[in-house]
């Protein structure tokens, strides 16, 4: 009797496991998406890509969205998605279905319910938003990494008030950078931050790091997420050198840039012309400018899943530091 009631536990465990509800079923999960005309200007889309335990492909043939239902395990879907082939003998257009496999993750993000999703041996990651803004998920741990950084006192997705940051920027350095604005840390202004909606930090910088600091940095990054960086090899144009770690939705990048060189090149490469010979002088003037500042690292760190619930969230509301 005492041996089945101490089973007992482990076969509820079990059955609660076996019955856990099923997120493909019980919700549609969505994709944000911006589309670009020729001066880049974007537009917001969104589609419905996942519903009643299939995903829903469109095809150039089928205006329509097709389901094809989804095969599942504990950690991966098996999909299957048209693709439009062209008969290079008739030019007739026909579709053949492909076949993938991506692991999948049910996370709460910023109170935000997502799904997130990686093709099979790729670093990219696609984050999807559930119909229902209310929903709780139990969290799945397939792929996603849950480790987070901190820069300066802050990580991605923190808010911090605007009377806490100097030198505010429109943002114009990325192609999609509506509502969100650049700034340093008053406190420190070798940290730079992304800010969308003006509170929510979306990416973090530091420059100026010396090399005393750079193997404790690469200790902490490689003992959080357990992976080994690749090596960026110094080469011109740069001559940038240094570490990269990247996962499914985490970019850490430590690393310097050697722009004394880079300029001593561009002065080398003059030509003998009385213009030659000033743009000459004024690279090397630049080249010496820069000598000290070759030798100091920059840590950016970035999470792609969290920048996209932020994105979401805040889409529409676009912010500009000149008007508001």
């Amino acid at each position: 009797m005492k041996t089945l009631l101490r089973l007992l536990p482990l076969f509820f465990a079990f059955y609660s496991c076996d019955n856990r509800t099923d997120y493909f079923i019980e919700h549609e999960w969505i994709l944000h998406y911006n589309t670009y005309d020729d001066n880049l200007k974007s537009t917001h889309n969104e589609r419905v890509v996942f519903r009643n335990d299939s995903i829903l492909s469109y095809s150039k043939l089928e205006p329509k969205a097709v389901p094809y239902s989804l095969e599942k395990t504990d950690s991966t879907i098996i999909f299957r998605i048209p693709k439009t082939i062209i008969n290079e003998n008739t030019l007739e257009e026909y579709d053949t279905l492909l076949v993938d496999t991506a692991y999948y993750d049910f996370k709460n993000v910023l109170n935000t319910p997502i799904l997130a999703l990686t093709l099979n041996n790729s670093l990219n990651t696609d984050v999807l938003f559930c119909s229902d803004k209310e929903a709780t998920l139990i969290e799945t741990n397939n792929f996603i990494k849950l480790a987070s950084f901190k820069i300066g006192g802050y990580t991605i997705g923190d808010s911090i008030d605007v009377e806490h940051v100097v030198s505010l920027e429109d943002c114009i350095d990325i192609l999609d950078c509506e509502g969100i604005i650049n700034a340093k840390l008053r406190e420190n202004r070798n940290v730079s931050i992304q800010l969308i909606d003006k509170k929510f930090i979306y990416s973090i910088k530091q420059d100026q790091i010396g090399e005393e600091s750079f193997s404790n940095i690469v200790d902490v990054v490689n003992q959080k997420l357990k992976i080994s960086p690749d090596t960026l090899l110094k080469k011109p144009p740069f001559y940038t050198e240094g570490l990269r770690w990247q996962t499914g939705e985490i970019e850490i990048k430590l690393s310097k840039n050697n722009m004394a060189q880079y300029y001593l090149d561009e002065a080398n490469s003059q030509d003998k012309t009385v213009a030659g010979k000033y743009m000459k002088q004024y690279y090397l003037k630049l080249a010496n400018n820069e000598t000290s500042n070759s030798s100091y690292y920059t840590l950016e760190y970035n999470n792609s899943v969290i920048q996209s619930v932020l994105k979401y969230k805040n889409k529409s509301t676009p912010v500009s530091t000149i008007i508001e």
